[in-house]
This record gives structure tokens, C-alpha cells and sequence, in this order.
């Protein structure tokens, strides 16, 4: 019976229309076909770079910009190998300069983080100030590192002293913490006055921090203002697909228009490398009940991202996949997510894989010492709400209606989950 449910609501959901829909493909149509010119300049400044380290192999000044570029282009690309090269070039440029070393750590800590590696991130940055030089930038980035490995306490001891509490860098670190700790109308209007401190003067300063307050204002439900800044985004930079990305996830989840979502996400794919879209490629087809386009682009997903140059980039996608499938696996992933990243999310995975193995026992324990009471993110709610389903009611109905709350945020197929449980549960 909850099977059928949750099959009519799905497709209630990918045959309804909404009244009113906020994407307008006339409003970035134009973005979509923007000529990718600093994409093809990036390649020539490396060519040109390439040859002068092959004349001189010693030239620190082509390492390093190098090393730069192909890290850049990775951003642009997505193709694991420039990531690699650049962390390569990095370390070569270590060994050739007995000075100036602390942007050197600084890049190779920036690239780690991309990688999610953010324990060898800790440790770059320790050398960094170990070096004497630049301290100021290093304790930031320290203090989004804490944040990453969920200290949040030593995130903040960090940010106590920044004088000037007014700083972009100060605002935007703020507003995450206060995310972190659930305080979303704090967090979005810090990340509102770092906006206002840069203006567009930045490109891509601004993107960043218009595109991360489009992700708060779509968490606080205002939709519509969560649209408008990422095509702000876009008009700025045309090429930063993470807007794009964001203006998919609302045609999906909130506009209900599959097809629309499916060919900016297909677009995305045709200039960037990014597995994760075929896991809402694969949520699409779903709910579309193309259950063989599905299981080919998680297979997909999960091929490309073994392999070996990706590491643990995509660890919580892959366990999640794994936990329907086979949770032995995804209980093994999640423990080493929590050994490397200790966070809230990261337990919350290892109670999620232990669950669906079947070890209820040991999956509550983790979530009654660390989990519950210590964050509201949708996920984790929605978590939480199904493992209490059998042994405590009340709690769970209170952790789905929290969930529910965040529909947009959720997804149309967990929220459609969560519909069918609360009915089967009210209805018992």
C-alpha cells in the first residue's frame, strides 16, 4: 500500500503543472549559447607556459602559473586530470623556491579542499603559517577548513579576530556558520552585506557570493529571489554552470518541468565534466518511470566516479546509492567519511547505511548522540523521520513534518516519500 502511495505521488508529480512557474527559458536562453572564448584562452596560456618550462625545467615562474592554470581549468572543465597536474606542479615549485612558500601551501590546501581532503587541507595551512608569511589569508582559510571537518567552535575562535567585523571575508564566514547552526535569516542577511561590500567590481567574488545566497534564499523558501540571482549570476559570468545548476534544480522541484530541467542539465553536461547531474538526471527519469534510464545513469555515475583520480570527491553520493543496494558497502564508505570529515552529515550517513542494513540498534544510537538536536537539514530530518518509523512515532512524525518543510529543498522524490509516510502513519 505505501508502495502504491508513493507511485501516485510520483506521478501526480511528473504530470501536474503548477499554477505559476518561475523559470523562463527566455531569460537565459541566450546565456546557454554564450561562445566559450576564456576557455580556449586558457588552453593557449598553457601551451604558452608548457613550452617555456620545456626550454627552462627550472623556470619557477611557469610552474607556478601553470600550476594555477590547470587548476583554473579544472574549475571550467571538470576533468580530474588538471586537478592532479596542478597539485604535481605545486609540489615541484615547493621544492625549487627556498622562500614565498605560503601561497604555495595556501593553492595546494584550495585544491585539496576541492578534492575534499580537508585533514590534508588542515595540514598545508599549518605549514603556510609555519612559514611566517600572508598569516591573515591562512587563518580564513583555516577557519572554512574547520567548518568543513564540522568544528564549528574553532571556526568561530578564528573569526574572533577579525577586527573588522563589516569585512567581506568576515560576512560571507558568518553567514555559513549561522547556516550551519540553523539561523537562515542571520546567515542570508550576512551574505547580503558581503554582497553589498564587493558590488560586481569582482566577478568572481560576486558570483560566488550571489550564487551561494541564491542556495539560502531557495532553503528559506523565497524562490522567486532564489531565480533572479542566479540568472544575476549568470549575466555576470555566462560560463558559471553552477547558477545553471540551480535554475534546473527549481524547474525540477519547484516548476515540476522534467523537460526543462533535463536540457539545461544536458547543456551543463555538454561543456563541463560533472557526474553528480546523472544522479538528478537519474531522479528525473524516475519520476518519469523510465526505470531503465535510471539504473544506466547511476551506473553511469558510479563508473565514472571509481575511478581511482576522483577519491573521496564523491563518497556521500556514492553511499547513498550504495545503501539501497548493498549497505555492507555503504556502511564501510560512511565510516570512512566520518573518519575523514566528522561531521553532522557524515554521521548522519553512517546511521542512514547501518539502517539500511538492518543494524536499527546501532544506526539510533548515533542518531540520539550525534545527530539529533544538532542541525535541520532537510536530508538529515527526512533520515531521521524513517528510522524512527517503527520504534517511536511521535519522533518520527515530528522529523518528516520538518523535512516536509523543505520540500523545495528535499526534492520531489523524498518529499513524495515523505507524503506517503505521514499518511501511512496518521492513517494506522
Amino acid at each position: 500500500m505505501k508502495i502504491y502511495t508513493v507511485i501516485l505521488l510520483m506521478l501526480a508529480f511528473a504530470c501536474s503543472s503548477p499554477s505559476t512557474r518561475i523559470v523562463n527559458p527566455n531569460d537565459y536562453q541566450s546565456l546557454l549559447t554564450t561562445s566559450r572564448v576564456e576557455f580556449v584562452s586558457t588552453d593557449k596560456t598553457i601551451e604558452f607556459w608548457q613550452t617555456r618550462l620545456g626550454i627552462n625545467p627550472n623556470d619557477l615562474t611557469a610552474t607556478l602559473q601553470l600550476a594555477s592554470l590547470h587548476a583554473s581549468r579544472f574549475k571550467s572543465f571538470g576533468t580530474i586530470d588538471d586537478l592532479h597536474l596542478s597539485d604535481s606542479l605545486f609540489h615541484v615549485a615547493l621544492a625549487q623556491t627556498p622562500f614565498g612558500k605560503a601561497s604555495i601551501y595556501q593553492s595546494l590546501a584550495a585544491n585539496a579542499i576541492t578534492q575534499h581532503q580537508f585533514k590534508q587541507a588542515n595540514d598545508y595551512l599549518e605549514l603556510a603559517l609555519e612559514s611566517g608569511e600572508d598569516k591573515a589569508t591562512t587563518h580564513l582559510m583555516l577557519a572554512d577548513v574547520r567548518m568543513e571537518l564540522g568544528d564549528i567552535g574553532g571556526a568561530k575562535n578564528i573569526l574572533k579576530d577579525i577586527k573588522n567585523k563589516n569585512a567581506f571575508a568576515f560576512l560571507i564566514r558568518q553567514a555559513k556558520i549561522d547556516d550551519k547552526e540553523g539561523h537562515l535569516d542571520s546567515a542570508i542577511m550576512r551574505m547580503e552585506q558581503g554582497l553589498e561590500r564587493i558590488g560586481t567590481s569582482n566577478t568572481s567574488l560576486y558570483c560566488w557570493t550571489k550564487s551561494n545566497l541564491g542556495d539560502m534564499y531557495g532553503h528559506a523558501g523565497r524562490i522567486g529571489d532564489a531565480y533572479q540571482s542566479y540568472l544575476d549570476v549568470l549575466h555576470a559570468d555566462p560560463t558559471y554552470v553552477y547558477a545553471l545548476k540551480g535554475i534546473a534544480w527549481i524547474a525540477l522541484s519547484h516548476d515540476r518541468n522534467c523537460k526543462e530541467a533535463k536540457r539545461i542539465l544536458h547543456t551543463i553536461k555538454s561543456q563541463k565534466n560533472a557526474p553528480e547531474l546523472n544522479l538528478m538526471l537519474a531522479e528525473i527519469a524516475e519520476l518519469e518511470q523510465d526505470v531503465t534510464t535510471k539504473r544506466n545513469l547511476e551506473q553511469q555515475f558510479i563508473t565514472e566516479v571509481g575511478h581511482s583520480g576522483f577519491g573521496v570527491m564523491y563518497n556521500r553520493h556514492i553511499a547513498l546509492l550504495e545503501a539501497e543496494v548493498s549497505p555492507e558497502l555503504a556502511v564501510e564508505i560512511a565510516k570512512e567519511e566520518v573518519r575523514n570529515r566528522p561531521t553532522i552529515e557524515s554521521y548522519d550517513l553512517l546511521a542512514w547505511s547501518l539502517y539500511k542494513s538492518g543494524n536499527v540498534k546501532d544506526a539510533l544510537e548515533i542518531a540520539r548522540t550525534k545527530i539529533e538536536g544538532k542541525t535541520s537539514e532537510p536530508e538529515v530530518m527526512y533520515h531521521l523521520g524513517i528510522m524512527y518509523s517503527q520504534v517511536n512515532r511521535k519522533k518520527s512524525v515530528g522529523y518528516l513534518q520538518q523535512a516536509n518543510e523543505s520540500a523545495f529543498e528535499l526534492g520531489p522524490l523524498a518529499s513524495a516519500h515523505v507524503d506517503s509516510l505521514l499518511d501511512s502513519i496518521n492513517t494506522f
